[in-house]
């Protein structure tokens, strides 16, 4: 118990040990990485990000493979009519019994189809004697049975490619904006911290213009008090110097007042509790030159403008909340008039390897699904065997994979396209 408790106190003051020192930090870069470590905001931008990552994972699992078991066992006592043949050969009620036991496996693609397959094995026996071929072969004999089946489905309408994987495609949009998001909201916990510091530093100086200047005051009265003392001074100038030195030290504890609220107010931004942010020493940093910045009265506000269009990240994920809510909401066909049908453009040029990637072989190369390459490691493997020798397979089908990937269209350079894309 002993020991415990000295480990339990050891690790205590090691860990306040190790906050401390955190603490001791006092220029804007290494407050900023205590910031990104301990502030309540920048941790819930984070789980917003695994809360996205687990909407994809549900949606992306729909496409795993789905292995399913099941066990049924009953048992029946039937109490048969008199004009019933079998109460000839019973003398008593019939009793039965069954048990079932299944495997399957199902497995979903993202072009819509569906495969399933499944074994069954069941046992059934009664106190009857007869079996169902009228043999005699005794009572409670087993009868076994075993089955398999295998079924290819493909919805023709709701199980179409592009609805099968819009909500699996809608959720990684989703991820992809939430982590553009993340960038932007922690840039702006930045700034908050950027605010707040400089503050900070400003409350530092000001408190230490005030100090300066009460001890020049003091030092102006001690020696105006010695003046008067030989007789070289009207004692009515110390009246006028210690009104000013009272005025002084009142400034100067208003400064300590502004102090202490601005290192509180940046101990909350970084996300510090109160009696840690009391502990937070001085800064070293000094405020930015205005010239070293770059800064012009030339500026132009419109240029600026375009360039937040251009790099806020805020934006960006906006538009792929966009793109993921028109992927929820798209209609699942179309309705129309014989001979009004839509005209549907036809490509204008070769698709590129990202194209061929989504449409095709994302649902194994982008899962590693059946031992399909995945990472770079499982990539690196197969280039080493030659670029002509991964046409060859991609062409012609290898292993689980078959020719040209399901994509029967595809050129040659397409599917070179797409081995490309995937091994960046």
């Amino acid at each position: 118990m002993g020991n415990r408790f000295q480990i339990t106190f050891f690790l205590i003051s090691f860990l306040q040990l190790i906050n401390a020192q955190e603490l001791q930090l006092n220029n804007i870069v290494n407050l900023a990485e205590l910031t990104l470590d301990k502030s309540p905001i920048v941790q819930t931008n984070q789980l917003l990000i695994l809360n996205a990552e687990g909407d994809y994972q549900i949606q992306k699992s729909l496409f795993d493979y789905q292995l399913m078991s099941g066990i049924t066992t009953d048992r029946t006592v039937s109490n048969l009519y008199s004009f019933d043949p079998r109460t000839n050969d019973l003398s008593e009620d019939l009793k039965a019994s069954r048990f079932i036991t299944s495997l399957g496996l199902q497995k979903r693609f993202r072009i819509g189809l569906i495969a399933d397959w499944s074994i069954n094995y069941s046992m059934s026996k009664d106190n009857y004697r007869l079996d169902r071929f009228f043999r005699d072969v005794g009572a409670n004999i087993g009868e076994h049975t075993v089955s398999s089946s295998f079924s290819l489905t493909q919805p023709l309408l709701r199980g179409s490619a592009d609805v099968a994987s819009a909500l699996e495609e809608s959720s990684l949009l989703d991820l992809e904006s939430e982590k553009t998001n993340l960038n932007f909201r922690n840039s702006f916990e930045m700034l908050q911290l950027a605010n707040a510091y400089w503050q900070y530093v400003a409350a530092f100086q000001s408190l230490e213009i005030f100090r300066e200047n009460e001890l020049r005051v003091q030092r102006v009265l001690e020696i105006t008090e010695e003046l008067v003392q030989a007789d070289k001074k009207p004692a009515g100038d110390l009246a006028q110097i210690q009104a000013d030195l009272a005025n002084q030290v009142r400034q100067t504890k208003t400064a300590e007042q502004q102090y202490y609220s601005a290192k509180l107010n940046l101990g909350r931004v970084i996300g510090l509790s109160e009696s840690d942010s009391k502990t937070l020493k001085e800064p070293n940093d000094q405020f930015p030159q205005v010239l070293a910045s770059g800064y012009t009265n030339n500026i132009n506000v419109q240029d600026y403008i375009s360039l937040a269009i251009d790099n806020r990240s805020d934006i960006e994920a906006s538009v792929l909340t966009e793109e993921a809510i028109k992927k929820r909401i798209a209609p699942v066909g179309s309705v129309y008039l014989a001979g009004a049908e839509p005209v549907v453009a036809e490509p204008t040029g070769p698709r590129t390897g990202q194209q061929v990637y989504q449409a095709s072989c994302f649902g194994c190369h982008g899962t590693g699904a059946l031992g399909a390459p995945k990472t770079k490691a499982d990539w690196d493997t197969r280039m080493a065997k030659g670029m002509d020798v991964l046409m060859q397979h991609a062409i012609n089908g290898f292993n689980a994979m078959p020719p040209r990937g399901t994509c029967m269209d595809c050129s040659d350079d397409e599917l070179k396209a797409a081995i490309d894309f995937m091994i960046k």
